[in-house]
């Protein structure tokens, strides 16, 4: 059973203060929500918001726009839901880290669209970038193919040669040499960075 604390945060409410104990003896709180309302009786893990969330979907939903059942629509949609529904299986690695979503985007899926645009093909998605520990924010997303969100993975490897910053993945198909030779030079050789990704294969069996 989770221990729930003064400041702990669930979704977009904040914990201010236990409230009392409902009929089987479990601690309601009051709580502040992100839009500024404060509400009382709630029972952490089964609320997210003041009721802010569900009233910013229907409103979308019921909004003219006509893309309700498009791939943007979706992907809003999504969005929001990892960002702010913890029952979301994808939560732990969006919201769960701290990643929100613009406030304008959050209440208007029109405004959300006229930033990103139409997906440009089926093998698109949305994607945080160039900062992918950063916010759905505007300078932050883009839509993109499964080969560049793969490059922008917080857990990638990054080597700096000049003035590039790539990949190991991109690295390796620019120079031919294979991301696991990469990896083995740096990881179980000790070779620097940048002999690793710029070092020719050929060359790497004769050292």
């Amino acid at each position: 059973m989770m221990i729930w604390h003064k400041g702990d945060r669930i979704g977009r409410l904040v914990l201010i203060e236990p409230f009392r104990r409902d009929k089987y003896g479990r601690v309601l709180w009051c709580c502040r929500c992100d839009c500024g309302k404060v509400i009382n009786h709630v029972r952490p893990g089964h609320s997210e918001s003041c009721g802010c969330i569900a009233k910013e979907l229907v409103a979308a939903r019921c909004t003219k726009h006509g893309m309700r059942y498009s791939p943007e629509y979706n992907a809003w949609h999504a969005m929001i839901s990892r960002c702010y529904r913890r029952k979301d299986k994808s939560y732990k690695n969006y919201g769960g880290r701290g990643i929100k979503v613009y406030s304008e985007w959050r209440r208007s899926f029109k405004s959300f669209f006229d930033h990103v645009g139409r997906r440009p093909s089926e093998d698109h998605s949305l994607d945080r970038f160039p900062d992918n520990n950063g916010d759905y924010k505007p300078g932050n997303v883009r839509w993109a193919t499964l080969i560049e969100q793969s490059s922008n993975k917080r857990t990638n490897h990054t080597v700096v040669v000049g003035t590039r910053r790539l990949t190991l993945a991109q690295w390796s198909r620019e120079s031919g040499v294979s991301e696991a030779a990469m990896r083995y030079r740096i990881k179980k050789l000790g070779w620097d960075p940048i002999r690793a990704v710029t070092t020719p294969a050929r060359a790497y069996r004769r050292a």
